[in-house]
């Protein structure tokens, strides 16, 4: 597993309609698992996007991942591009 990244700016998140302040992470992550036969990766120009409140302990409010995963056994390829903002910052009890 190889992840290189750097927290590029500050960045307000709207949480349904509450504005969060964050610190914008961009990465890129390559993982090999040669046991599983199995690879995946960050797009090129598409870093991965993760909003750290750090108020709220750490709390990722938004995520961006851009990546593509193969499978050797198969010869399958999976894309992922999905954009994911939580819906408040408060924990909500299971029943």
């Amino acid at each position: 597993m190889v992840v290189q990244g750097q927290i590029t700016k500050r960045e307000p998140i709207d949480v349904c309609g509450t504005m969060v302040d964050t610190y914008r992470v961009e990465s890129t992550e390559q993982i090999v698992n040669v046991e599983q036969g199995y690879s995946s990766k960050t797009h090129d120009g598409d870093p991965n996007v993760y909003n750290v409140a750090t108020q709220y302990g750490g709390l990722l409010v938004q995520q961006h991942t851009a990546t593509t995963t193969t499978f050797a056994s198969s010869g399958t390829t999976l894309i992922i591009v999905n954009t994911s903002t939580v819906t408040s910052t408060k924990p909500v009890s299971q029943k």
